[in-house]
């Protein structure tokens, strides 16, 4: 952690001189923004002991805080699960063309890595078109999810933020327009990825053997996206659809799914408190490779939600979400014999002092209930967290 944070640092120090080389009549054209979101937590208590079966360095009571980098906390007190830091640059190539790249670094990664780096073209003052690497925009905060001062938790919940996949390798097109006092924004977007020895695959070895050295692509990623804002109000609607591919690195496709996402979320804002809302529906129907077996296929439908509500008193936020994912598989005779239905709830409790404007503090209780059919997945689990978020 130490080596990766002064990494972020001296991409820091040299940030001020670029940005000044790069300005054109006394206005940059070159601007530099980053995060850091140092995450230390541990369980405090749970109802499974000793090592996992299918997780031999995780050792329980344990909390899976993490999905898609594999993030775990037991009962030693670590920053690995959650710490992140990014470092981002806006480059004005034209007065109509913009070039957006950031790197990220994670407690649970050994190196730096590319979450966005892409072309803008504005055609017009609403119209804009994009290519490149981006987030999937899957859910309301995934775009800037990682930005602890953004989020009023510590870390997104996991039962809604965490896949095998997180970004895309295409382009989008972005429309903005107003109507009076409303205001709406749409996207739609295209795109594939391929991640390598698959973290999220490395949290869920239980599946069978190969998970924990394994491959995972989305092609044909396409999907629309469509929000609108007044007062204070937001509502957001998502659909995505993608082709999906697991293959073992030592050679067998151990599963191709075909997935439909899709998603509502309604937040509101009144000044001293606010409230969020979120909903989504992730279907898998399994076609082929070793977990859905021989034809006929079997679908796993994913529901999950969030809702929450907090008060700003001053420079303190107290905030209180749950959030639930629970699978259900169709036909389950089928299904269970070839897939291991898995379900959490979780309740969330968080205390926030933002010292500055650029500046958080968080505390956060996390009462995470193991709903898979056996409960044994990790258990249930109490976990404490606490943060320091800063942008600059």
């Amino acid at each position: 952690m130490k080596y990766k944070y002064a990494i972020v640092g001296m991409l820091l120090a040299g940030s001020g001189a670029f940005g000044q080389d790069g300005s054109t009549d006394g206005e940059s054209r070159v601007k530099i923004s980053g995060f850091v979101s140092a995450v230390g937590g541990a369980v405090l208590n749970g109802s499974l002991h000793g090592k996992l079966p299918y997780q031999s360095s995780v050792n329980c009571p344990c909390y899976l805080s993490n999905w898609s980098y594999n993030g775990w906390y037991d009962e030693n007190f670590s920053f690995n699960a959650d710490s992140r830091a990014g470092l981002q640059a806006n480059i004005k190539l034209t007065d109509k063309l913009d070039f957006v790249t950031q790197i990220v670094t994670r407690g649970k990664e050994t190196d730096p890595a590319i979450q966005w780096a892409y072309l803008s073209y504005k055609v017009t003052d609403g119209l804009e078109i994009q290519a490149g690497r981006k987030r999937v925009p899957l859910y309301f905060y995934s775009e800037f999810q990682d930005v602890g001062l953004a989020i009023p938790w510590v870390a997104p919940p996991t039962e809604l933020y965490g896949w095998e996949i997180n970004n895309y390798n295409g382009a989008a097109v972005r429309y903005r327009t107003s109507f009076g006092d409303l205001n709406m924004t749409g996207t739609v977007f295209y795109g594939n990825e391929t991640v390598s020895k698959s973290k999220y695959n490395q949290a869920f070895t239980g599946f069978g053997p190969g998970w924990d050295n394994s491959d995972v692509s989305w092609k044909n990623i396409f999907g629309g996206d469509l929000e609108f804002n007044k007062d204070w109000w937001t509502f957001r609607a998502i659909m995505l659809q993608s082709n999906n591919e697991t293959v073992d690195r030592a050679g067998p496709v151990m599963s191709t799914s075909d997935m439909k996402v899709y998603g509502l979320a309604f937040n509101g804002d009144f000044d001293n408190w606010f409230f969020l809302s979120e909903l989504t529906r992730n279907d898998r129907t399994y076609t082929g490779g070793t977990v859905s077996g021989a034809p006929p296929s079997f679908t796993v439908q994913a529901p999950a939600f969030l809702v929450g509500a907090g008060y700003r008193v001053g420079k303190w936020t107290p905030f209180f979400s749950v959030s639930r994912y629970l699978e259900s598989t169709t036909p389950q005779a089928r299904a269970v014999a070839l897939y291991s239905e898995q379900g959490w709830i979780a309740y969330n409790a968080v205390l926030r002092y933002d010292p500055t404007s650029s500046s958080s503090i968080k505390a956060q209780l996390t009462r995470n209930l193991d709903l898979s059919p056996k409960n044994d997945f990790s258990g249930d689990a109490t976990v404490l967290r606490i943060s320091y978020d800063w942008v600059f």
